[in-house]
């Protein structure tokens, strides 16, 4: 059974121009056929297709009056079929043909060789067969085409790239303000945060000034700032004596001469001829107001001490007779009463501070020139490029602006702060390095250094004392004191301790309305008789002295006077 030739045109999304002649409508039509000339053809509907003749293999049909209008490229596909099921080329018009089912350029301009085109691939593509029937397109070296997931990606980072840091953005500047918070003036004073933060000369004047504040008492902030000895010597409290030599005072050598020439005793007594105008001075006891001071009955140098409040609160002497008159009486100036507690805490106080915050071009190349991990731009140790803080400004301690700073400068702050708060002195006492310097920055004399057993009181100081069995006599506690007992009611035994040469101690006793026994340490001497008892109803004044070198009772020398 023969197979007839047909030419068969398929349509993509128009149909081509084909006509018989021009303006006939064809489409949706098959050319086939028609008649014994071989070269006859005519259009026919699909239900129309097949003919009973043939056409042979070797033949190439043309068609001298069809004619192809429109765009060639509108026609996508035209097989020319020979009796065998082969494939045959068909001429149509001038320079075109259908071959292997594609329309081509049969010769002339911009056809390939040998009637077969030629074709231009975009980069990246490789062409081989050109001008041939049978054309390969591969990759060019170096290129393929990417997988779901590779697109997926360079998709990605395009977008990506699209708002990428680019170079010479300002935030990769070393000159970009640190972002942190400025240390808050709370912050800067209490010292405790370990939170980053960005500081300034200010905040560091008042981080020293608020430790400075808590570390210091109020005494050594004024001796701190003194600016000259007298001053310090004044915060610190010290008198005269402070700044005077030792030789300035009685040393037992020089008391020893005094002695030698007091007045001697005679029978247990002091003779009349050397007893002088006011012999005794006698403790009249308390009053608790001027009334009652008037209404003791004592002699010139006899006192009492005034309980009550106000002016007239202290101790009083008779500087003259009768004791009812208050032009007799001369106030005794004390002492101003002395610190009783600091920041609320008496003894040996210590205080510490607690007292006192698929890619575009455009997305490539945004992606070429984005920072890459590495850069250096983005290292944490890159410079703070901000202007470091100048001497001037980091001593004056004033300014808010951000620095950068040095050790030198943050040095260079802290003895500026110093030199505010202190005075020359001040500065002496605290860069001595031993307590002789310290002791010669506040000018003190060798005085300051001696014990108080070295000197002689320039006042005597009376302390009242109990009544007991037995008195011990404490030349250390008690040195340059006068005790005075209570009215003795029994018998007294006098005991001694902490000898040394130099201390003296008096007592002044007074008896109750019968005789008592006196007992003393046997080695101890006595200038004259030594006492027994005393009489009922008389007092009596004791006086020991440490004379001679050594610590034990014979180195006491003990005197007795007894009112006649």
């Amino acid at each position: 059974m023969s197979c007839p030739t047909v030419i068969r045109v398929a349509t993509g999304t128009g149909p081509p121009g084909i006509g018989l002649p021009a303006g006939t409508a064809d489409a949706g039509k098959f050319v086939q056929k028609d008649g014994a000339s071989p070269y006859q053809y005519r259009l026919v509907t699909p239900d129309q297709v097949g003919l009973p003749q043939g056409l042979a293999p070797a033949s190439s049909p043309t068609f001298a009056g069809l004619t192809l209008s429109g765009q060639a490229s509108a026609l996508t596909r035209l097989l020319v079929v020979g009796n065998s099921g082969q494939v045959v080329s068909l001429a149509i018009g001038t320079n075109l043909a259908i071959i292997e089912g594609a329309l081509v350029a049969a010769g002339g301009s911009g056809g390939g060789g040998g009637g077969f085109p030629s074709l231009s691939m975009p980069l990246g593509f490789s062409v081989s067969g050109s001008g041939t029937a049978a054309l390969a397109v591969t990759f060019a070296p170096g290129y393929s085409l990417p997988t779901n997931a590779a697109q997926a990606s360079w998709t990605a980072g395009a977008a990506l790239a699209a708002t990428s840091v680019q170079e010479g953005d300002v935030r990769l500047a070393d000159s970009r303000e640190w972002s942190a918070a400025t240390m808050t003036q709370a912050e800067a004073e209490e010292g405790l945060s370990t939170v980053r933060r960005a500081t300034n000369a200010l905040r560091l004047r008042q981080a020293a000034a608020a430790w400075w504040a808590a570390a210091s008492g109020a005494v050594g902030k004024l001796l701190a700032a003194a600016t000259t000895q007298a001053e310090a010597r004044s915060q610190l409290g010290l008198g005269t004596a402070a700044v005077a030599a030792a030789t300035d005072f009685a040393t037992p050598a020089a008391l020893a001469s005094g002695l030698a020439a007091k007045a001697d005793l005679v029978g247990g007594v002091v003779p009349t001829s050397q007893i002088p105008a006011i012999a005794i001075s006698e403790y009249l006891g308390a009053a608790a107001s001027q009334g009652a001071m008037l209404a003791l009955v004592g002699q010139r140098g006899d006192w009492c001490i005034r309980t009550d409040s106000g002016a007239g609160a202290g101790a009083w002497m008779l500087a003259g007779e009768p004791s009812s008159l208050l032009a007799n009486w001369v106030q005794i100036p004390m002492p101003a009463v002395p610190v009783q507690s600091i920041n609320g805490q008496v003894g040996a106080v210590v205080l510490g501070p607690a007292d006192v915050g698929a890619a575009t071009a455009a997305q490539g190349a945004k992606a070429d020139t984005a920072i890459q991990p590495g850069n250096a731009a983005l290292s944490d140790a890159r410079e703070w490029s901000a202007e470091t803080i100048t001497q001037a400004e980091a001593e004056a301690g004033t300014t808010t602006t951000r620095r950068a700073f040095t050790a030198q400068r943050v040095r260079q702050a802290a003895a500026a702060w110093w030199l505010t708060v202190s005075g020359a002195v001040g500065r002496s006492v605290a860069a001595a390095t031993t307590q002789a310097e310290g002791r010669t920055a506040l000018g003190l004399g060798t005085a300051a250094t001696a014990a108080s057993g070295d000197f002689l009181p320039r006042t005597i100081e009376t302390v009242d004392v109990a009544y007991a069995a037995t008195i011990n006599i404490d030349f250390a506690a008690d040195n340059g004191k006068t005790l005075a007992v209570a009215t003795l009611t029994g018998p007294v035994t006098f005991t001694f301790s902490n000898i040394a040469q130099g201390r003296a101690v008096s007592v002044d006793l007074l008896c109750d309305g019968t005789q008592r026994a006196l007992t003393f340490p046997a080695a101890t001497p006595f200038i004259g008789s030594k006492p027994s008892n005393i009489a009922a109803g008389k007092a009596a004044s004791l006086s020991f002295e440490c004379r001679r070198s050594g610590t034990t009772d014979a180195s006491v020398r003990a005197a007795y006077g007894v009112q006649s």
